[in-house]
């Protein structure tokens, strides 16, 4: 699907529910109505850190509130804070936890504070880094690929390994499986050096695609049958590493095992945004 932008014009003379009608629901809603299909969410690299961040994402959390069909649930893609400060994080929770929907988070490497502490990120959203849940028939992996606050060059923890180790056994070879990340698994100079362990790791899996975000642009990259993409960030104040101005959320749709996607631009306060 290709990218989907709204004017800040056009986005302040509609309602929450006028958004809704709005092109996206008319792509959107014509796969999802097929039976068995369902949609959701990723917002990537928020990076909350004061209030002026706050006006920006409950603009989000609107559109997101708006869609229809109902996306099933959605995934805070990492680096919800700028700062790993407790406040930072409770503010994102405050803002995307009243939606109508699951909303479910993986950790980024700003959410750890400076010392490589995460105590304030577990106390908002608990302590499992890794788990897995099924959806309509479809397995979802949430796997932590931070390094603490590393940037680049990075590794994957033992743990994540660990954790795979346990849980790949009892999961379905024949359900389609879809990762979330936060670091790119597909190629990226951002990249985790043992990216290529993990996808391997999924080998005899039916991997179909990977959900990432820390680059902030859009990618796409194919391993295998799996599709692996990143998404733009959705922050007011840091800049997109594809040199776009858009800010928004990913949009997925899962129909028959297949996944189709697209980026949707919310307009950032104060500013006119324009297609790339």
């Amino acid at each position: 699907m290709a990218p989907l932008h709204l004017s800040r014009r056009s986005f302040l003379r509609t309602t929450a529910a006028g958004l809704a009608g709005t092109a996206l629901s008319l792509q959107a809603s014509a796969a999802a109505a097929e039976p068995g299909s369902f949609t959701f969410v990723v917002v990537n690299d928020l990076h909350y850190r004061d209030e002026r961040c706050g006006e920006y994402l409950r603009r989000v959390a609107a559109a997101i509130r708006a869609l229809h069909p109902r996306p099933a649930f959605v995934v805070l893609d990492g680096d919800l804070s700028e700062s790993g400060r407790r406040e930072e994080l409770r503010a994102v929770r405050e803002i995307f936890h009243p939606l109508p929907m699951p909303v479910r988070v993986v950790i980024g490497n700003h959410d750890y504070l400076e010392s490589g502490n995460r105590e304030a990120f577990e106390a908002e959203f608990g302590r499992e880094l890794n788990h897995h849940f099924i959806h309509q028939d479809v397995q979802f992996l949430m796997l932590d690929t931070t390094d603490r606050r590393s940037v680049y060059r990075t590794r994957i923890p033992h743990d994540t390994f660990s954790w795979l180790d346990r849980n790949l056994s009892a999961l379905s070879t024949a359900r389609p499986t879809i990762i979330l990340t936060h670091f790119p698994l597909g190629r990226n100079w951002l990249r985790p050096v043992n990216a290529k362990v993990l996808l391997e790791r999924m080998r005899g899996q039916n991997l179909v695609a990977g959900f990432s975000g820390h680059w902030h642009g859009l990618t796409e990259r194919s391993v295998g049958e799996a599709h692996l993409s990143t998404g733009r960030c959705s922050s007011w104040w840091r800049t997109n590493h594809d040199g776009s101005r858009e800010k928004g959320y990913t949009l997925a749709t899962v129909t028959g095992g297949k996944v189709q996607h697209q980026f949707v631009a919310v307009p950032l306060p104060g500013t006119l945004q324009s297609a790339a």
